[in-house]
């Protein structure tokens, strides 16, 4: 009867022990300027800032690509992002690169190489289109753009298309 008794004392002694056993979060000695056993920071954001809530914006408050594409939204709001590129008649016409054609769509992203994550915005008629256009003005690849209009479909994506786009918006860079 002792026998199974100090047998199963020793099992359950030798289960406990890994459990006190240090745990290191980060590194151990602090070389990248961390206290020891404390998790690194974030790194700094490369693109315009995506983060956001599930409260639903209001009527004209900025958002980001990201939040455009993932978010049901039923107002009109700002889309701020870069151009990243030009499109026409559908998305899978999407352009990255000069020589660009085409003057009625840009490709909006939340950062400048993003290829995938992007809002295809109709580009009005008149002011809008001369001003922002690719084919005519490919140094506004890159820059960031403001634009104000509401959530729709456009090109086979999600975007502002000619009934919901104001025409209202800002070049930024």
């Amino acid at each position: 009867m002792r026998k199974p008794l100090l047998l199963l004392f020793l099992c359950l002694s030798l289960s406990l022990l890994p459990g006190c056993e240090k745990v290191t979060l980060g590194n151990e000695g602090g070389e990248d300027g961390n206290a020891s056993g404390s998790i690194p920071a974030d790194p700094p954001s490369s693109g315009i800032d995506t983060l956001y809530s599930d409260v639903e914006p209001v009527e004209g408050s900025e958002v980001g690509v990201d939040q455009f594409l993932h978010q049901t939204i039923d107002v009109e709001v700002y889309v701020r992002g870069y151009i990243v590129g030009s499109c026409q008649r559908s998305i899978k016409n999407a352009d990255f690169e000069a020589p660009f054609e085409g003057h009625t769509a840009l490709l909006l992203a939340d950062r400048r190489d993003e290829r995938e994550k992007v809002v295809a915005i109709h580009l009005k008629t008149g002011a809008m289109r001369s001003a922002l256009n690719l084919e005519d003005h490919p140094e506004n690849q890159g820059k960031a753009l403001r634009v104000r209009g509401k959530q729709g479909s456009y090109l086979g994506t999600v975007g502002m298309n000619e009934e919901n786009i104001t025409g209202e918006y800002e070049l930024l860079e």
